[in-house]
């Protein structure tokens, strides 16, 4: 049995599971405890080892934009692996 989530008055019917599940290539956000670092990326794979994820720290992010709007020099996202002993939900 579904779950009905209004979306711009629009009803959706959502199976129970797929409410929580996030897949590959979803936007993500990592708040990290040590270091304490906050990044905004793409989920790359997730298996039982950790995640791998292509990000940008999120204080740099209003700048990147601007950056790719205005066709100037940026820097690119990078490639991070965290294992799973690291990860909390």
């Amino acid at each position: 049995m579904g779950r009905l989530f209004e979306k711009s008055s629009i009803y959706v019917k959502i199976e129970p599971e797929r409410l929580m599940k996030i897949e590959t290539g979803e936007s993500v956000i990592l708040v990290l405890h040590t270091p304490r670092e906050k990044l905004l990326g793409i989920l790359s794979e997730i298996g039982s080892a950790g995640i791998f994820v292509r990000a940008i720290d999120l204080g740099y992010f209003d700048d990147w934009c601007s950056s790719i709007a205005k066709n100037e020099p940026y820097l690119r996202m990078s490639d991070y692996f965290f294992r799973c002993g690291a990860l909390r939900d």
